[in-house]
C-alpha cells in the first residue's frame, strides 16, 4: 500500500517562534511519526535556497512595512519542480503569503487538492493600522475571496475565525479545528538545580508569585496593559514578579514603559526562547496572564495549561472550549477584574493548585495526536471526494 504523501507549506517553520510556524512543525513531526510521507516547503532567513532532508527552504526577505513577515520572490526553482514531480496526494498551506501562493501553483501543476488553514485575522493584523473603515471591510472580503478561492477546504482554528471579514465567502467549505500541541515536549519536569540556575540567570525570586507572559512582543498583544496593571498589583504585593518570555519589534517600547512606570526591577524580559526550551519557564511560573484580544487559537494558552498553570486572559471568543471560569482560570473585562483574579489566586494556594491540575487535565484534548487524527480525517474526505469526481467525469 502506498504511503500518503502530504506537502505542508508555511512561511515560518522551525526557525520561527510563532504559533503558525509551530503548528506547521507539529503537523510535520506527528505525521512523520506515523510514517506518512511528508515534505515541507518554507522560507529561509538566509540569502540562498537550501534543503534539509525533506524540508525545502526558499530564500526570502523582510518587508520594511511588515518586518515580522518573511516574503519571497521565488516562483520557479528546481525544488518546486521536484515537489511537483513527487506528486503529493494533498497540499496543506498554513499561510496565505509566499508559500501559500506557491502551494496554489503546485496544486495547479500536479492536480493535488489544496487545504488551507487561516491562522490569523489579517484584516486586524495587516490592515488594522488603518483603523476600521468600510473600505477596509471590502478590502478584507475581496482579499479573502481570492486567497482561499482554490482551496478544497479552509480550516479555522476557532469559531471566532468564522466572524472575520476575510472568511465571508468560504463558510460552505470551512471546518473549525482547534490547534494541537506536543504535550510530551512540554510536560517535562525541571530538576531543582536547573530551576535554580534559570532563576539566578534571569534574577527571578522563587516565591510563587510569578506572572508569566509568553508571546511575540507586538502591539496587538497588549502587553502594555499588563505592565500598567503590574504597577497597581505591586502596590498591594511588592513581591509579585512579571516574566515576559519572547521577543519582537515592540520589546524596546515595553522596556521603556517598565522603566517609566518604575517597575523595572519587578519585570524580566527573557528575550527569544526556543520552543524546545520554553517549557522551563512554564515550570517556574505561578500564573499565566494575557491581555490580548488578537488571538485566534493561541498555543501559549494551551501550553500553559499543559504545564499546570491557571490562565487569566482577557475575555475573547477564542477562549471558548479552552478557559472555563473558576475551573482552570479566569477571564476578565478590565484591569480591575484582572487584578482581583490575580490576587485571589496568589493568596489562595489550594485554589490555585486545583485550577492548575484542572488546566493540565483539560489540555489533553489539544494533544498533537488528536489534532492530526482530525486533520487526516479531513484529508481523507477531500481525497475520496476528488477520486469520486474524477471517476464520474470519466464515465
Amino acid at each position: 500500500m502506498n504511503r500518503l504523501k502530504v506537502l505542508i507549506t508555511s512561511d515560518g517553520y522551525r526557525d520561527e517562534i510563532n504559533g503558525v510556524a509551530q503548528i506547521a512543525a507539529i503537523c510535520a513531526d506527528e505525521m512523520r511519526r506515523r510514517r506518512i510521507d511528508v515534505r515541507v516547503l518554507t522560507l529561509s532567513d538566509k540569502k540562498f535556497n537550501y534543503k534539509n532532508g525533506d524540508d525545502y527552504y526558499l530564500q526570502s526577505y523582510r518587508s520594511a512595512f511588515w518586518p515580522e513577515w518573511k516574503k519571497s520572490f521565488v516562483r520557479k526553482h528546481a525544488f518546486i519542480d521536484e515537489i511537483v514531480a513527487w506528486k503529493p496526494d494533498i497540499i496543506h498551506a498554513h499561510t496565505e503569503g509566499s508559500t501559500g501562493i506557491i502551494a496554489n501553483m503546485i496544486s495547479d501543476a500536479c492536480g493535488a487538492p489544496l487545504v488551507m488553514t487561516s491562522h490569523t485575522d489579517y484584516a486586524k493584523y495587516v490592515f488594522g493600522r488603518f483603523h476600521n473603515t468600510f473600505p477596509l471591510t471590502i478590502a478584507s472580503i475581496v482579499w479573502g475571496y481570492f486567497a482561499y478561492k482554490h482551496a478544497s477546504r479552509v480550516i479555522l482554528p476557532s469559531e471566532k475565525a468564522l466572524t472575520f471579514d476575510q472568511h465571508k465567502f468560504i463558510k460552505d467549505k470551512a471546518t473549525v479545528l482547534n490547534n494541537g500541541i506536543n504535550l510530551h515536549k512540554l510536560q517535562k519536569s525541571v530538576p531543582p538545580g536547573e530551576r535554580r540556575e534559570l532563576m539566578r540567570k534571569y534574577g527571578i525570586r522563587d516565591n510563587k508569585k510569578i506572572l508569566l507572559v509568553v508571546a511575540r512582543l507586538a502591539k496587538e498583544k497588549k502587553i502594555t496593559d499588563i505592565l500598567e496593571w503590574t504597577k497597581k498589583l505591586l502596590e498591594k504585593d511588592p513581591d509579585i514578579q512579571l516574566v515576559i518570555v519572547g521577543d519582537g519589534l515592540y520589546r524596546q517600547k515595553l522596556e521603556k514603559q517598565a522603566e517609566k512606570l518604575k517597575i523595572k526591577d519587578a519585570v524580566t524580559f527573557t528575550g527569544r526562547v526556543s520552543p524546545e526550551r520554553v517549557y522551563r519557564f512554564y515550570n517556574i511560573g505561578t500564573l499565566f496572564v494575557s491581555a490580548s484580544d488578537f488571538e485566534v487559537n493561541s498555543l501559549s494558552y494551551i501550553e500553559a495549561m499543559a504545564c499546570g498553570l491557571p490562565i487569566i486572559c482577557r475575555n475573547d471568543p477564542c477562549l471558548k472550549g479552552i478557559l472555563e471560569n473558576g475551573v482552570n482560570g479566569y477571564s476578565f473585562e478590565n484591569g480591575d477584574e484582572y487584578g482581583r483574579h490575580v490576587m485571589q489566586l496568589l493568596e489562595n494556594e489550594d485554589m490555585r493548585l486545583e485550577m492548575g491540575e484542572n488546566a493540565r487535565e483539560m489540555s489533553a484534548r489539544f494533544s498533537d495526536r488528536h489534532f492530526v487524527d482530525s486533520m487526516l480525517e479531513i484529508y481523507g474526505e477531500i481525497i475520496t471526494k476528488q477520486v469520486e469526481v474524477l471517476y464520474n467525469d470519466s464515465l
